[in-house]
C-alpha cells in the first residue's frame, strides 16, 4: 500500500459565496460584454447563457459557470494560483471549473508570466547558464578558424 499525503493530492477549488464572487457579481453591471449578453438574453437570442438573480452564467456541460467581467479576470486567476503556482494548463483547468471569460488561456498566460511567486517556485531545470570563454586572438593571419555547426535541417 502506497503512502498518500495531503501534498500529493490534486487541489480542489470550491466556489463559495465569498468576497471575490460578490465583487464579480457587482462588477458585472459595469462590463460592456456582460451587458450585451444580458440584452441578448432579454431578447431571447442566445441559449448559451442564463440570468439567475440578475447574475450572468454560461451553460457548459450542464454546469453554470459564472461570467467574469474583464476587470476581475486577473483576480480570479490569482485565486486559482493561490492553490499552488501551476502552469497555464492546470490553472486553466481550475478556473474553468467555476468561471467563464473570453480569451481565458491568453489572460492566464499573461498573469502567470507576471506572477513573481510562480517564477520563484518554478525555477529553470537543467544545466545553468555559463560564462563566455573568449578565444585569444593571435597576430598570425588565419591562425584561428570559427565554424558553426548546424544540424537536423530539412532537405529542400
Amino acid at each position: 500500500m502506497q503512502h498518500v499525503d495531503a501534498l500529493s493530492r490534486h487541489p480542489i477549488m470550491l466556489v463559495t459565496s465569498d468576497e471575490l464572487t460578490y465583487k464579480i457579481v457587482n462588477a458585472q453591471e459595469s462590463d460592456e460584454y456582460i451587458r450585451t449578453i444580458k440584452k441578448l438574453l432579454q431578447e431571447g437570442k442566445t441559449s448559451e447563457f442564463i440570468l439567475n438573480n440578475n447574475v450572468s452564467y454560461k451553460i457548459s456541460d450542464n454546469q453554470e459557470l459564472l461570467v467574469v467581467p474583464e476587470m476581475m479576470q486577473v483576480d480570479v486567476i490569482k485565486k486559482a494560483q493561490s492553490f499552488g503556482h501551476f502552469a497555464a494548463t492546470k490553472t486553466e483547468e481550475l478556473v474553468k471549473r467555476d468561471y467563464y471569460f473570453l480569451n481565458m488561456r491568453k489572460c492566464i498566460e499573461n498573469a502567470i508570466k507576471n506572477c513573481v511567486e510562480y517564477t520563484v517556485v518554478n525555477k529553470k531545470m537543467g544545466k545553468g547558464e555559463g560564462f563566455l570563454n573568449p578565444i585569444p586572438k593571435e597576430d598570425l593571419l588565419l591562425s584561428t578558424y570559427h565554424i558553426d555547426f548546424v544540424t537536423s535541417l530539412l532537405l529542400t
